[in-house]
This record gives C-alpha cells, structure tokens and sequence, in this order.
C-alpha cells in the first residue's frame, strides 16, 4: 500500500468520512490517507467482523480512530439507514464527507442473467447510493454542508460486455449525482462521483484476470496465451501503457473532499488512464467471446 501523499498535513483535521463499501480493497487506501491527513472515518458493510479487523488496522496504521458500522444494503430499508446514520453522528458529532463505495458486481451474459442477480446489483449500488445519501443530507448536510462522493464506472458509458446489470446500476448513480448536485447545491452540498477503470491490486481487477483461467475449460484451438498474455493485452490498450493504482482512486477521492474542489459538483470523474476513449470492451479478449465470434466468420 503507498503511504506518502500529495496532500498537505492535517488537510482533513477533525473531519469525519463514512464510507460505504468499508471492507474493499480499493477503498482501504483513501480511507487510511483521509485518516493519516487528520480525519476520522466510520466503514460500513455487511461484514462486521471484516469491519472490525479492517478499522483496528486504519487504527493502527495511522493513530486515528475508525469504527465500523454494520448494514446490508440488499436488504436495508429506510429505518437501517437512519439508524446507522444516528449511531455515527453519536460516535462521532458530524459528517463532512460520503463515499458511497458499496458495489456489486460479477460477469453475466444478459440471456443468462436472472432478475434477482440483476435486482441485487440495482439495490446494492443505486438504491444504496441514493438511500444512504438522502438520509446523511437529512440528518447532518442539509443544515451543515458537505460533499458526497459516489463511486462509479466506465461500464455504461460505451457500453461493455457481460456488464448489463452493473452498467444499468452504475448509470443510476452517475444520474444521481447530477441531480443531487442540483437539488443539494444550495445547501452547500457537494455531489461528485470517481469512475475508476483498471485498478490493480482490488477485487474486480483480480476476478478480471481469473478470466483467463477459463482458457483450459474453454477449449479453444490454438489458444494459448495465459494469465501473462491477458494482462499485457489489456495494459495495451490504456494510453498511459499501465494498470491505475489504489492510490490514483484515492487522491482522486480525497480531492473531491477537499476545498480544492469547492467549486466542482455533480461531476464525474474517470480515472482509467484514457482507456475508455481507446476501447470499453477489454472483455474482447475473453476466450468465450473470441470462440463465440470465431464461430460466426
């Protein structure tokens, strides 16, 4: 994990994040930067024990103080939301910023994809942004500013393979910050989003690159290029010829809760190394894709 910044010491003293997605790999990261910058920040999922292990860590890494909270947004309702929102504001007396960072995702065909797979992604990344920013405006934002971050994606943009229930969710999220940056501004709320592309060393960068374990269970003539292969592939179709980091998502985060924002809202911003301007489909290179399109010419 990187440990220097950019940023200047004490940047966020006395803030206080909540972010969702509190067990992720990649929001690890700007969790321990906003805590080594002087903040406070409460992580929230599904996993409570993940959620304790993870914020001893923070606590550990950086001196600061982190606490988990724990609430799944498959099943929540509006009470769990202003219930978990009420025990943080006990804790900790206020609410500077909210990255919603609660993602669901896996790679499905859509003839193949069925509605309760589809529903949980919607419920997980677009209810659960919209639920847990509405109930952190009423109960702190909308009497005492703030910025709200939604983590997004490049997914729907272009339109890519195996991501229709993820692109349909994420371009939810991407409409919620445009009109939450409307409806809010007033207010003093910010609303931005961070659409990160490749980004090496989380969960969805992993299972991308399990893909090319289905290289012997596919059965492909001549195929036989492996997990190497499959990475330099993909590497070369980014213009900056390299896999974004943990640390490119977090300074992108962290900017977006600073004053170095103040005049930026509802705003996404890609952080995927020019590659959606090259090519929105990698999956190309997938072996079912290239034996279903093989097959057709």
């Amino acid at each position: 994990m990187e440990t220097s910044s950019v940023f200047k010491d004490n940047l966020f003293k006395d803030k206080v994040m909540v972010l969702t997605g509190g067990t992720s790999k990649m929001l690890y990261q700007p969790a321990y930067d906003f805590m080594k910058l002087g903040g406070k920040v409460a992580l929230l999922s599904r996993r409570l024990k993940e959620l304790e292990k993870v914020s001893e860590n923070l606590i550990k890494a950086t001196g600061s103080f982190a606490k988990g909270y724990q609430i799944d947004l498959k099943k929540a309702e509006d009470k769990d939301y202003a219930r978990v929102i009420e025990e943080i504001l006990k804790d900790f007396g206020r609410i500077d910023i909210l990255v919603n960072g609660a993602a669901g995702n896996f790679l499905a065909d859509a003839e193949n994809l069925s509605l309760n797979a589809f529903k949980t992604v919607i419920e997980i990344d677009t209810i659960g942004t919209f639920l847990m920013s509405k109930h952190v405006y009423v109960k702190w934002m909308k009497n005492n500013g703030g910025s709200i971050i939604n983590i997004s994606a490049s997914l729907h943009h272009l339109g890519t393979l195996m991501n229709s229930h993820a692109s349909t969710a994420k371009a939810g999220v991407d409409a919620i910050t445009k009109t939450l940056a409307l409806e809010w501004g007033p207010k003093g709320v910010r609303v931005n989003g961070d659409a990160p592309g490749y980004i090496e060393g989380t969960e969805g960068f992993e299972r991308l690159m399990d893909l090319s374990k289905a290289n012997s269970k596919d059965n492909i003539k001549n195929r036989t290029d492996g997990i190497e292969d499959l990475v330099t592939k993909y590497r070369s179709i980014i213009p900056l010829q390299r896999y974004g980091n943990r640390k490119d998502v977090s300074n992108t985060i962290l900017y977006l809760a600073s004053d170095l924002s103040s005049y930026m809202t509802g705003q996404t911003l890609l952080v995927d190394g020019g590659q959606l301007g090259t090519t929105p489909n990698g999956l190309i290179f997938y072996p079912k894709f290239v034996q279903s399109w093989s097959s057709k010419y």
